[in-house]
């Protein structure tokens, strides 16, 4: 089992398109086995709100068929958080309101 991150603090996936492309282009390139699976934070709730559009066609346009030429059969698990750790605002109202 190989396990691999692209993180960065703060940054989402619009801000991390070109070093994952990289990463993947260069890794194919070197005959590296492509990887099976892929998890993606696709945002924070309230806090990217705006940022959903544009994260949207990201998606669609640039990982996806990325993501299919690198490995037609691999899966991909889009998750968002509650809330940044740094900026709680309602997440208390949230928990209550369940």
């Amino acid at each position: 089992l190989h396990c691999e991150a692209v993180t960065q603090g703060g940054a989402d996936l619009l801000d991390l398109w070109a070093e994952f492309e990289q990463r993947l282009r260069k890794g194919s390139q070197e005959g590296e086995a492509p990887f099976d699976v892929f998890v993606l934070q696709v945002g924070r709730g309230e806090v990217d709100r705006q940022a959903c559009v544009p994260l949207l066609e990201s998606l669609e346009l640039n990982y996806a068929p990325l993501l299919r030429e690198h490995n037609p059969q691999c899966r991909v698990l889009l998750y968002q958080t509650w809330a940044d750790p740094h900026d709680p605002r309602g997440e208390e109202s949230r928990r209550a309101d369940g």
